[in-house]
């Protein structure tokens, strides 16, 4: 029997402003996906079935408490590691602020290399 590992998510705090920067970033990824089709770049896809299935609930949540506390969001592993690759995009400031502190975590998690 093979050994499986389970990796933690990682946790990053969010304000609500930001998590709906992000909503409207996922959105828009997955509208672009789905015109684009066979065409679109495959993370896209997984991105968008993750904010659908899950993000989508959190940031709607979120949304309607207070705009100046910051709230956990945890984000699997891969979707990490998949938002951390659309830093190269030319992409909203303070969008920008919230996926470098996710590339932080992960590379103090040793996932990704300076």
């Amino acid at each position: 029997m093979s050994e499986v590992i389970c990796s933690e998510p990682v946790v990053v705090l969010m304000l609500p402003p930001e998590a709906k920067l992000l909503n409207a970033f996922l959105l828009s990824l997955g509208k672009n996906a789905h015109t684009l089709k066979a065409y679109a770049p495959y993370g896209h896809f997984v991105l968008y079935d993750w904010y659908v299935k899950d993000f989508l609930k959190w940031s709607i949540s979120v949304g309607r408490k207070n705009p100046k506390t910051p709230y956990k969001c945890k984000i699997p592993l891969g979707i990490a590691l998949l938002l951390c690759r659309e830093l190269q995009a030319p992409i909203d400031i303070r969008l920008q602020i919230v996926l470098n502190g996710l590339h932080k975590a992960l590379i103090n998690r040793g996932f990704i290399e300076i």
